[in-house]
């Protein structure tokens, strides 16, 4: 019971902070002066002011989500590190889900959290070290590919930079699936805004990658065993659920 009601406190105090940040880098604009394609300086913190009033009554909604999910992280994980951890994690992925939206950019002090998230969360599973270090270049290596070749247009270095911090921080296995759901999530809804509106619009990938993050703090354990376990042959799989590959588990 402690334990549930000091999660709820941190998830209140941490959330409120993080909607206020997300508030004050809103106001702010991009920082880096690179404007999406397409969009004037003028254009883009005009969208900001009117994304910053429109989230301007959101804070108790925010506040709520982010007890919710924290509470919601115990019954998953128990009360140990892993349940604080991905609550604080949730909470900034949510915040930079509203400075995306607004601004398109990703500030980097979120990315330097979550990474430095993920060296604490690296250090409590001395088992899974390996598996964290691949989920940091496996999938933000994919991004940075994506994004030379594409010359930025095609993938922000925001995003490159947050699949890196968000791979060391759940390992591999979890890291692919936040790919998976984050693409097919930009990919679906992105497609109906477009279609709903008749414009062309910018994409902000940061937010569905977001989502996908969180989801796979809720859920990823779940499915990823159904998916080794529908699979993957029984004598590559540890009772810690990891993978042999080439001799060693990750």
């Amino acid at each position: 019971m402690v334990a549930r009601i000091l999660m709820g406190v941190m998830c209140l105090c941490f959330g409120v902070a993080a909607y206020l940040y997300a508030q004050h880098k809103i106001s702010k604009g991009p920082e880096d002066g690179e404007m999406p394609e397409g969009e004037s300086a003028e254009a883009v913190m005009k969208k900001a002011e009117a994304a910053r009033k429109k989230f301007s009554g959101g804070l108790a909604v925010f506040a709520a989500v982010s007890v919710l999910i924290g509470e919601i992280l115990i019954l998953e994980y128990g009360t140990g590190i892993k349940a604080f951890i991905y609550a604080a994690a949730a909470m900034l992925l949510m915040s930079l889900s509203l400075v995306d939206l607004a601004i398109f950019e990703i500030p980097p002090e979120y990315n330097i959290v979550i990474a430095f998230l993920g060296v604490i969360m690296t250090v409590a599973e001395p088992d899974k070290w390996l598996s964290h270090l691949i989920g940091a270049v496996c999938v933000s290596g994919l991004f940075l590919l994506i994004n030379l070749l594409s010359g930025g247009a095609a993938m922000g270095g925001g995003d490159v930079k947050l699949m890196a911090a968000l791979g060391l921080l759940t390992g591999w296995k979890h890291i692919l699936l936040v790919m998976i759901l984050g693409s097919l999530l930009g990919a679906v809804i992105h497609s109906i805004r477009m279609k709903v509106s008749g414009k062309k619009k910018v994409l902000a990938f940061g937010p569905y990658l977001a989502v996908a993050g969180v989801l796979a703090f809720i859920f990823g354990d779940a499915i990823i065993a159904w998916y080794v376990a529908a699979l993957v042959p029984e004598e590559l799989i540890n009772k810690q659920g990891m993978i042999r590959v080439t001799g060693l588990y990750i």
